[in-house]
């Protein structure tokens, strides 16, 4: 009979975890559509395209062949991902990092010259030294997108 007593207390404790940690996810999802909602909402056109919170922002771009390019290894799309640590190029298919690039070992960042062009420039502190890669936005919004949440993010960090 005591078994039977330590199950259904344990079934209680199983519940009312399970209804807490429901709870949890609940208020986490409600909190990442409410920044989804704010950031969509600024740029209507492109929330089909790409899903942007303030903890992860991605853009799909395309790397322009350049010496520097290719001494990184970098050839061809990527997804151009915005973190608190830096920028992140990741593999479209295998969803793996190929290059990253910390905030404080870019020496500059920001739209180039032609309307859908984003520039990044590294230092010598880079793992592969240093250099510019040039990505292709799909629009010409994205690269003043890219620089505003990279912006604000290092804003941010300086405040704390």
């Amino acid at each position: 009979m005591k078994s039977l007593e330590n199950i259904s207390k344990f079934w209680k404790i199983v519940v009312q975890t399970s209804q807490c940690d429901i709870s949890l996810v609940r208020q986490k999802n409600k909190q990442t559509q409410a920044k989804v909602d704010i950031v969509t909402k600024c740029y209507p056109d492109h929330q089909y395209e790409t899903i942007k919170t303030e903890e992860d922002s991605c853009f799909i771009v395309t790397v322009k062949p350049a010496n520097d390019a290719l001494k990184f290894g970098l050839n061809g799309q990527y997804r151009l991902c915005i973190t608190t640590s830096g920028f992140i190029l990741e593999d479209i298919q295998k969803k793996t990092p190929k290059c990253c690039w910390s905030f404080n070992i870019v020496r500059k960042f920001g739209k180039r010259g032609i309307e859908n062009e984003f520039e990044i420039t590294v230092g010598r502190r880079n793992i592969l030294g240093e250099g510019t890669v040039v990505l292709l936005c799909n629009s010409k919004d994205e690269p003043y997108q890219i620089s505003c949440i990279a912006e604000n993010i290092m804003k941010r960090m300086k405040s704390k």
